[in-house]
């Protein structure tokens, strides 16, 4: 026998309410019929329990949408994407929304074709991740918010942002009628001063690749606290945990080394640990190490790392949000979140006479 779809007015039946009401809560309308929130729980369960399923084309026809977003992120497997693409997956479900993912490398070409890809495919807008070729940063010395220039395909982004909703995640479009959502890097900077010369350290050093708004961060924040990060104490360069290992070498061969150090990475706080036991050190009676972003990696070393994390589903469903309330016609301005300080094995009190 043949089994016919479930409709609204199935639903309403069961839920005892008329079908524009039931219309008005799955369709997420903006119309002035009031519903209470009993009743839109009512009919949300009664559309779960009957199994209903949107017709997304006939919905997408009506309403001259298609019901795709595009993401486009350097990758998925690793670091804060993945619990990232999470979060706009939880919003989207919830609105019947699909996903065209695409993964960049952080490569230009493969930027371009993933952005004229998801224009042609026709979706309603885009959450991207510029790559950090497109994203040069510049961040004037007197400005802590994330502020950035831009080269590679930035032409591309502006020619999109003119048809098509579109919401920066993690990175920023200066100058663009672009909204981002993104955790602020002073901030970040300045937990990680705080938390270590609370701990009594005073010789600080800083590792990795430089995200100028951080290294602001940690060194203001420290002064203002009557602690001076020597020059020799700022290794700027590299995100592996080849990287990692080579600074800490580096500052452990100093005259007076170290007794803190914060890693813009976890990956880099792994690599940083690793010297420091090849030294005879223990992580964190001899030296204490603050990795960032507090990814899966954090948790999953051998001791456990204390790390500066953002808010990473967060910003995946801020940035969701944000696209859908463009998408049916609302401007939308730049969201910046909060980080939080994980503290764990890796950083601890300085010991007498260190």
């Amino acid at each position: 026998r043949t089994i016919l779809p479930v409709t609204i007015k199935d639903i309403a039946t069961s839920a005892g309410v008329s079908v524009g009401v039931v219309s008005t809560v799955l369709n997420n309308a903006n119309t002035n019929i009031g519903v209470s929130e009993k009743t839109r729980k009512r009919i949300i369960e009664v559309s779960k329990k009957l199994n209903y399923r949107p017709n997304l084309m006939a919905r997408g026809l009506r309403q001259k949408k298609t019901g795709l977003i595009g993401v486009v992120t350097p990758r998925v497997d690793w670091g804060h994407w993945p619990q990232i693409l999470q979060g706009i997956e939880d919003v989207l479900e919830q609105i019947d929304y699909n996903i065209i993912l695409c993964t960049t490398e952080e490569n230009l070409e493969s930027e371009k074709r993933s952005l004229t890809l998801l224009r042609d495919k026709g979706v309603d807008g885009i959450i991207a991740v510029p790559s950090w070729q497109t994203f040069a940063s510049t961040t004037p010395a007197n400005e802590r918010s994330h502020r950035r220039e831009f080269v590679g395909n930035l032409g591309i982004y502006a020619r999109l942002i003119e048809d098509l909703p579109i919401v920066c995640v993690t990175r920023e479009l200066t100058g663009l009628n672009c909204p981002s959502v993104y955790v602020d890097g002073w901030k970040m900077g300045k937990l990680a001063a705080e938390h270590l010369i609370s701990l009594g350290h005073r010789r600080l050093a800083f590792i990795g690749e430089a995200r100028k708004d951080v290294l602001e961060g940690f060194i203001e924040t420290a002064r203002t606290l009557g602690v001076v990060i020597e020059k020799d104490y700022i290794l700027d360069f590299g995100e592996e945990i080849e990287d990692g290992q080579r600074d800490m070498e580096k500052l452990l061969t100093l005259h007076q080394r170290p007794t803190a150090v914060f890693a813009i990475r976890d990956i880099l706080a792994i690599g940083a640990i690793k010297a420091a036991r090849a030294h005879g050190l223990n992580v964190p009676d001899d030296i204490s190490v603050l990795g960032a972003d507090d990814t899966i990696v954090a948790t999953l070393s051998d001791i456990a790392i204390s790390s500066v994390g953002q808010p990473k589903v967060e910003q995946g469903k801020v940035a969701a949000s944000i696209l859908m309330r463009m998408i049916d016609g609302e401007s939308a301005q730049t969201t910046i979140l909060d980080p939080y300080l994980a503290k764990r094995e890796s950083t601890g009190y300085l010991k007498e006479g260190r």
